[in-house]
């Protein structure tokens, strides 16, 4: 009813027409009126895109004229997000308005005052799906508010710091419960020329209903029960995690539930990544080979590579009827572009064309509170899953509970990798207060916003920001980790279920002259070492600790020995069950490991003057015309090999090959005496040196396309 009248008024002579004419124009439709200047409000006061802290106008203006109608369609298809949100929103402020009327007895206002007063509940209701916004992911509106100063930047930091999730939330279930109550008077009013029977049927069935609702959400099972096979495997990986941080003597840095669960298992105390980078280092654990083997060799490897079918350790298990499956969010993107033996691949895509749809989600700060916090974020809006902003190791668990409650009785190889700690170290709502509160104002508040320029270090502030904030996003993958095996446990899992936990590779946080980040160098141990962890299935028992070097290559040939494969892999890693179970000392074999690809200055000092470069900014990528996947151009391949750098760890010793435009650098530390790679010995220990150049010569020049020119390790010439 859109009035309350007295009978014969002249309201009462309206036709029905009329009315609900009315009623929209007021209500649904100035809702939707509020949220197209929302709209506008956006495209206006947009100044630029960016993805890991990276920002570049002439990529910008490529993706543009790439991608022109794509931006036209997705910037359509949030104008209707827009108005159906504002459209709801306003039906529902316009609700309100007529029981209030109808519970006061009186006529509701006119049709201007109808439309302000619904104006005005939808932007009551939008300030309080920002403000849980800002709250509960204070990154995805850092560009919006906090990066602009002034005001806005106030405004940020007053909501994040001084409100809590539960107090905001406390906030719309007391506005909740004061409606259902007018609500109900006014059915119970509404009903009074009903028989008493009818009315004490209607209150007992919103009772009932009510309870309904409440046990099942209450009484729901995290995981639900299903029936398993035995010889199980769970693979739990968390980016960038450090190994020093598991049982760190410190407790504000120590993972407790990370360092309960090695307390049980065989923990590797010195595991290598051949690779510091997420691409070839998870190809390479998971086929138990070298890049130059399977020919990942960067982030970006061609189209030709993409379309291969790489033989993994999951290949096997899926060959043997094994149920696989790799559930990851924004850095797990790189199991949608290859085959790797995942029967299910729950991860976003990254191309050119999802980095535009993308692109155009991000500028919209007016609708992506409702798409997240209303709308089921990631869960519902897939494109939202591929942000570096929007990690949320506890929404990975959830994916992980419905995949496993959907068992078909098959055995189960299960890859988790949770990506909130990679850069830009974007921890979810609570564990990026206790950096967000830490007296820190710089531009890093919320995340590492972005790189300082060539080999410049930030101030002692902001290395220390970083270093807090990436503790807080580890809290969050270790709290969600503890929560995961807590179910498994409850479940019984672990009895069946062989547990791994491990990384593609650590993080430098600005220790000695080394820089932020991964790949880029082979200089230090902080980003090429990695935890590794295994929890055989069965009761719990106490674990014990391996000093021996060992590599990531090792992993895969493994775990297949373990679960009672046969050797399916031309792995040139080899199987260090021998080790875990303590029946045999093995020889270390020398590790091996070679550095990535850079696509912008790297933020390490000690790489002045030590960076071939090839390529300018964003200038080396190319979009394939029919996947749209991003790779480097093929010309740029052998200038890329040749800049590489290349590194050995043996017996106590580590060398180091860098390539530069001036001659080739051999850099050796001894890392029993000097663990932080303070003091290059190659002019001294000239003996040593030559022993190690010619190892790491020896492995190079294995990948038949590798040639010896002077100093130079470079590409053989291609007929």
């Amino acid at each position: 009813m859109d009035t309350v009248a007295a009978p014969n008024s002249p309201s009462e002579k309206e036709t029905r027409f009329v009315r609900i004419r009315r009623f929209l124009w007021t209500g649904p439709l100035t809702g939707a009126l509020v949220h197209l200047l929302l709209f506008a409000w956006c495209l206006v006061s947009y100044v630029g895109a960016q993805h890991l802290g990276v920002e570049n106008t002439q990529a910008e203006a490529r993706v543009v004229s790439l991608f022109g109608d794509v931006i036209l369609f997705t910037q359509l298809r949030i104008l209707a997000c827009y108005l159906a949100v504002g459209f709801v929103a306003g039906l529902v402020v316009r609700g309100v308005i007529c029981l209030v009327a109808y519970l006061r007895h009186r006529n509701t206002p006119s049709p201007w005052k109808n439309a302000a007063l619904t104006a005005f509940g939808v932007g009551l209701i939008h300030v309080w799906v920002v403000v849980r916004a800002l709250v509960h992911h204070p990154h995805m509106m850092n560009q919006s508010y906090y990066a602009k100063g002034g005001l806005w930047q106030s405004i940020h930091v007053f909501v994040s710091s001084r409100l809590s999730l539960g107090s905001v939330d406390a906030v719309a279930w007391i506005v909740v419960a004061v409606l259902v109550t007018a609500l109900l008077v006014a059915l119970y009013r509404a009903s009074r020329g009903l028989a008493l029977r009818v009315r004490r049927t209607l209150v007992a069935g919103l009772i009932s209903g009510a309870l309904l609702v409440g046990g099942v959400a209450w009484f729901t099972p995290l995981c639900p029960q299903a029936s398993f096979a035995a010889n199980n495997l769970v693979i739990l990986a968390v980016d960038s995690l450090r190994p020093d941080r598991i049982n760190s003597p410190d407790d504000t840095l120590r993972l407790p539930h990370l360092s309960a669960l090695a307390d049980e298992s065989v923990v590797f105390e010195n595991a290598w990544t051949v690779m510091p980078r997420t691409f070839p280092s998870w190809v390479s654990l998971l086929t138990g080979s070298y890049p130059h083997s399977h020919g990942i060799r960067h982030m970006l490897p061609s189209p030709e590579l993409m379309k291969r079918r790489y033989n993994s350790f999951f290949s096997t298990l899926k060959e043997k009827g094994y149920r696989t499956a790799v559930i990851s969010d924004f850095a797990g993107d790189i199991f949608s572009r290859v085959e790797l033996g995942f029967e299910t691949v729950r991860v976003p895509r990254f191309t050119a064309l999802s980095a535009v749809v993308l692109g155009c989600y991000k500028l919209h700060y007016h609708l992506l509170p409702y798409l997240v916090e209303v709308l089921g974020g990631t869960s519902t809006m897939p494109e939202l899953k591929s942000w570096e902003a929007m990690t949320n190791p506890f929404v990975l668990n959830n994916e992980v509970r419905h995949w496993l409650s959907n068992s078909d009785g098959r055995p189960f190889a299960l890859l988790v990798f949770y990506s909130t700690g990679h850069f830009p170290y974007a921890a979810p709502y609570p564990y990026y207060k206790a950096a967000a509160e830490s007296g820190y104002e710089g531009p890093s508040r919320f995340y590492k916003d972005s790189w300082h320029t060539g080999s410049e270090s930030p101030d002692s502030s902001e290395k220390e920001q970083i270093r807090r904030l990436y503790q807080g996003a580890l809290r969050a993958s270790d709290d969600a980790i503890g929560q995961l095996v807590a179910e498994l446990r409850s479940q019984s899992l672990l009895e069946t279920t062989h547990l791994l936990v491990t990384a593609d590779h650590g993080e430098r946080l600005h220790e000695s002259t080394f820089g932020l980040g991964h790949g880029e160098h082979l200089f230090g141990s902080e980003s090429l070492r990695v935890p590794l962890l295994f929890r055989a299935a069965g009761p719990s028992k106490p674990g014990h600790r391996v000093q021996n070097n060992v590599r990531t290559i090792d992993i895969a040939p493994t775990l297949l020995e373990q679960m009672d494969m046969p050797p399916s892999l031309e792995a040139d890693g080899v199987s260090l069950l021998p080790l875990a179970l303590g029946q045999a000392r093995i020889t270390d074999p020398p590790v091996f490991m070679e550095s990535g690809l850079w696509f912008i200055d790297p933020e390490a000092e000690i790489l002045n003057q030590r960076i071939i470069r090839f390529m300018d900014g964003f200038s080396g990528y190319l979009p394939d015309r029919e996947t749209h996947e991003i790779y480097l151009n093929p010309q740029l391949d052998d200038d890329f090999l040749v800049a590489k750098h290349r590194a050995v760890v043996h017996d106590g010793y580590k060398l180091v090959y860098v390539p530069t435009r001036h001659g080739v650098e051999w850099l050796l530390f001894n890392l029993t005496d000097d663990p932080q790679e303070r003091h290059d010995l190659a002019g001294v220990e000239v003996e040593t040196l030559n022993k190690y150049k010619s190892l790491l010569k020896g492995w190079v020049l294995s990948d038949s396309t590798m040639m010896e020119m002077g100093e130079y390790l470079v590409p053989r010439v291609r007929p």
